[in-house]
């Protein structure tokens, strides 16, 4: 918006008209972008939704006055100073609405970006969480397999040792063919 009216003045003082084509050109941007937001219109209220398609409306009536109005003057034609005063009290009026609301939707669009920083910092403290939880229970699984597997058979085996100790010979052992079985005969 502001590089369209520099474009304007530019043809006004230099007395370029071939800028105004620029300048109509970049009003064409310009109303593709207000356009754009008029779709995400759909999610605001509906007076805010009312108030942006007005200042597409108020925007589209000043760029066609403006064209007009500037084109004359870049060709050194006369153009009644009450005009130029319109136009420009119409510009800064569009320009302000459109600050407000760029305003506006930049804070809650911080707000929501703030929010998913937020949603994924708990995510990923959420999942190291349940990895901690994971790696304990597989460390307890393991604890307990090499329990069963190892301390089961040597108790076995002290009980038994303790057995032959008192002179009961008639105890035998046939714990398996690992080092505890091997030890245990």
């Amino acid at each position: 918006f502001k590089e369209q009216k520099r474009l304007f003045e530019d043809a006004v003082i230099l007395g370029m008209p071939e800028l105004i084509e620029q300048a109509k050109e970049k009003s064409i941007d310009i109303e593709s972008e207000m356009v754009a937001l008029s779709y995400i219109a759909a999610s605001m209220e509906a007076t805010e939704a009312e108030q942006l398609e007005q200042i597409t409306i108020d925007f589209s009536e000043y760029n066609i006055n403006a064209l007009e109005a500037y084109g004359r003057l870049s060709k050194n034609e006369d153009v009644k100073q009450s005009r130029l005063i319109d136009l420009t009290a119409e510009e800064k009026a569009i320009r302000k609405t459109l600050e407000k609301y760029k305003q506006k939707y930049s804070s809650q669009h911080k707000e929501r970006l703030n929010n998913v920083g937020n949603d994924t910092r708990k995510f990923s403290q959420y999942s190291f969480i349940g990895f901690i939880i994971i790696a304990l229970a597989s460390i307890s699984v393991v604890g307990l397999i090499i329990t069963i597997s190892i301390i089961k058979p040597l108790n076995k085996t002290v009980t038994a040792v303790d057995k032959i100790a008192k002179g009961d010979f008639s105890v035998s052992l046939s714990l398996g063919d690992d080092e505890i079985g091997q030890l245990s005969s």
